[in-house]
């Protein structure tokens, strides 16, 4: 079995999020995908994030072939 991780902010998800998380389904067979914290929003892109942390990570579980956030 092979698990593929993909890792984003998700903050505003937009077409090229499901790309990425389509592709990186193809990859493998369980795909994780790790969501930045607000504090890593705040500090790399210097502003607050749009949607909060636990609110993107609710909408990536949503997607049918991601298997943990």
């Amino acid at each position: 079995m092979t698990t593929v991780l993909a890792n984003g902010c998700f903050d505003m998800f937009h077409p090229g999020h499901m790309h990425l998380l389509k592709h990186a389904m193809k990859l493998g067979d369980r795909l994780i995908v790790a969501v930045n914290g607000d504090g890593y929003i705040h500090a790399k892109k210097a502003r607050k994030p749009l949607v909060p942390l636990q609110n993107r990570m609710d909408f990536i579980k949503m997607i049918k072939g991601v298997d943990e956030v």
